[in-house]
C-alpha cells in the first residue's frame, strides 16, 4: 500500500479523489522498478502469463490497443463538452478526457493520432513514463492539481500509448479476443454476458455499475479462481510516518 503523501508533490492538497491525478503520480512510488505493470481494480489476468506477454526481448512494453484514427480530436472535444453535463463522471467524462489527451498529443507531434487505449493492464517503463511526463508538463501538472476528476483532465494510459507509438518506445499490438475481453454490467441481466464473453483471454475487465450484483460477480470470480495466488496479501499496513515534504524529481514543471 502506498500513501498519497509518498507520491504527490507537497503543494497538492491531499488526499486526492482524482484517479487521473493518481495515475500520473505513480512514477514517484519509492523503489519502483524500471519495468512495471499498471492495472486498475476491475482488471483481471485470465490465464498464466510470462514476462514476454508484457515486454519484448529488448524490454520494450507491449501494449494492446485498437487502431482508432483520431480524425479531429480538438473539434470532437468541443462537441462532447458542449452537449453533455460536465459533472457527469461516467461515459461523458471518460470521452472528454481521452479526447483531450489525443488533442495534446496531436499538437505535440504535429500529426494525426492513431491508437486507442483498451482497458487492460499496461506494462510501462520509468524511462517512458518520465519522458512522456517531461514532454507534457503543463497538462500533467493541471491534472495532478485537480483534486477531483474533471473533463479538462488528461489520461495517463492513452498518453503513454500515443507517446510510445510516436517515439517507438512501446511495441503496440492490436487487440484480439485472445488478448482481452471487456464486459460492462449495467443491469442485472448483463451478468449472463460474463461467461459468454470471457473465454480464455490474457486479460479481462468487468465494469460494474450495480452494487446489488457485485456478490454474484464475486461468486463467479471465486469459481474461476478458487486458489489464492502467491502474491496476494490478506492484510495491508500503511506507513503512518510518511509525509509529502519529499523533494520530487522535477519531471512535471
Amino acid at each position: 500500500m502506498i500513501s498519497h503523501e509518498e507520491i504527490f508533490p507537497s503543494e497538492v492538497k491531499l488526499p486526492s479523489f482524482n484517479s487521473n491525478a493518481i495515475e500520473f503520480s505513480i512514477g514517484n512510488i519509492p523503489g519502483l522498478s524500471e519495468h512495471f505493470i499498471y492495472a486498475n481494480d476491475d482488471m483481471f489476468f485470465g490465464r498464466p502469463l510470462i514476462i514476454n506477454d508484457f515486454f519484448n526481448e529488448d524490454g520494450i512494453p507491449i501494449i494492446p490497443y485498437r487502431k482508432r484514427k483520431w480524425s479531429n480530436p480538438n473539434i470532437e472535444f468541443k462537441i462532447i463538452t458542449f452537449h453533455n453535463n460536465k459533472d457527469d463522471f461516467a461515459g461523458f467524462q471518460f470521452k472528454a478526457v481521452t479526447t483531450n489527451t489525443a488533442c495534446a498529443c496531436e499538437s505535440f507531434f504535429r500529426r494525426k493520432m492513431v491508437g486507442e487505449y483498451m482497458h487492460t493492464p499496461v506494462p510501462l517503463t520509468l524511462s517512458l513514463f518520465r519522458r512522456a511526463n517531461g514532454s507534457f508538463r503543463k497538462e500533467i501538472k493541471s491534472t495532478i492539481f485537480s483534486r477531483f476528476r474533471s473533463y479538462k483532465n488528461y489520461e495517463m494510459q492513452l498518453l503513454m500509448l500515443l507517446y510510445g507509438i510516436n517515439t517507438k518506445l512501446i511495441a503496440p499490438v492490436e487487440i484480439t479476443p485472445d488478448i482481452a475481453s471487456f464486459v460492462v454490467v449495467k443491469k442485472e441481466g448483463d451478468i449472463y454476458l460474463i461467461p459468454l464473453t470471457i473465454k480464455d483471454p490474457k486479460f479481462f475487465c468487468i465494469n460494474v455499475d450495480l452494487d446489488k450484483i457485485r456478490g454474484k460477480i464475486q461468486e463467479w470470480l471465486e469459481h474461476r479462481f478458487p486458489l489464492k495466488s502467491s502474491f496476494e496479501k490478506c492484510d495491508y499496513t500503511l506507513n503512518s510516518t510518511v509525509n509529502n515534504k519529499t523533494n520530487f524529481p522535477n519531471i512535471y514543471w
